[in-house]
């Protein structure tokens, strides 16, 4: 496990193939890799957006969000393919379709956001975190702490294009805390 980019030495960060067994708290974030692995093994490749079947993520969808890399006069820029109705809800609109730089202007000239969408798709592992929320959200105080993961999805090429990631919120225990509405799940 590293510490790594986020606001303060309690982020914690690193492959989830290269995770202790009990490091992902979330049982959300847990179903969700499962459910990305074994796909991901099933078809012998990297999946891509089509082989995702939203049913079988029924219960995760309003904590899931895709972004695409769209190549750029500088790089890669990410844009947000899909946002579930819970981090609408915890950032305060629906960005769908939007840059993440555009929208997350508090991220101007921070090479961790995208180094991250970057390192997901260069090497095309998922990827864990835990620590501060990186952009803002309304709910503040409320959850001081985001885990999520990040998941590589082909682009129609077949490339590493597209990231999928659900997120969990979380008190200043570290307990999982309900937004909006939704019902706490146990880790």
């Amino acid at each position: 496990m590293i510490f790594g980019p986020g606001r303060g030495s309690d982020t914690r960060t690193g492959f989830c193939d290269e995770l202790p067994a009990d490091t992902i708290r979330s049982g959300r974030l847990r179903d969700v890799y499962a459910y990305w692995l074994d796909l991901r093994q099933s078809l012998g490749h990297l999946p891509g957006r089509q082989h995702i079947d939203p049913l079988a993520l029924r219960l995760h969808l309003p904590f899931l969000w895709m972004v695409d890399a769209v190549p750029a006069e500088r790089g890669m820029r990410y844009r947000y393919r899909l946002i579930g109705t819970e981090i609408v809800a915890a950032r305060g609109g629906d960005d769908t379709g939007k840059f993440v730089d555009e929208v997350n202007r508090e991220l101007a000239g921070r090479q961790d956001v995208s180094a991250r969408f970057a390192l997901v798709l260069l090497n095309g592992r998922a990827h864990w975190r835990l620590g501060p929320p990186l952009w803002v959200n309304i709910i503040g105080d409320r959850a001081p702490y985001i885990e999520n993961i990040y998941m590589p999805l082909a682009g129609e090429d077949g490339a590493p294009g597209i990231v999928l990631a659900v997120n969990a919120y979380f008190d200043h225990s570290l307990r999982e805390i309900a937004l909006y509405g939704m019902r706490r799940e146990t880790p």
